[in-house]
């Protein structure tokens, strides 16, 4: 499928990893509800004799999972936010004449491979 301009194309890239982070999301959710009730019908581990438990241990993988989900939200909020910020700091900078002085250049040549 072609799309006719490159924002579509990046709007449809965006929607569908959303969408895949949405249903990874769900999925996590979902062992984390079923883990207990499956812990209620359980008769084929012996929890209190073996100590093993595997419905329990599957729901704290999946517990540690969402944090990692959600601290990548943040620090995805976070770094669109220092961005943004520092795009509106430095074009301030930029049009303030108080902006030092361009550095003059010392002389020196570039090594021969270098050179355009």
């Amino acid at each position: 499928m072609r799309f006719r301009t490159a924002s579509l194309q990046i709007a449809s890239k965006g929607n569908v990893r959303r969408q895949l982070l949405e249903f990874g999301a769900f999925l996590l959710l979902l062992v984390c509800l079923c883990g207990p009730i499956a812990e209620t019908f359980d008769f084929w581990d012996h929890t209190l004799e073996t100590g093993n438990d595997i419905e329990y241990s599957l729901v704290m993988v999946a517990l540690v999972a969402g944090a990692g989900f959600g601290l990548a939200q943040v620090a995805g909020m976070v770094m669109r936010t220092v961005s943004l910020t520092s795009c509106l700091l430095s074009s301030f900078v930029a049009s303030c004449s108080c902006a030092p002085p361009p550095v003059a250049s010392t002389g020196y040549s570039p090594p021969q491979p270098l050179r355009i």
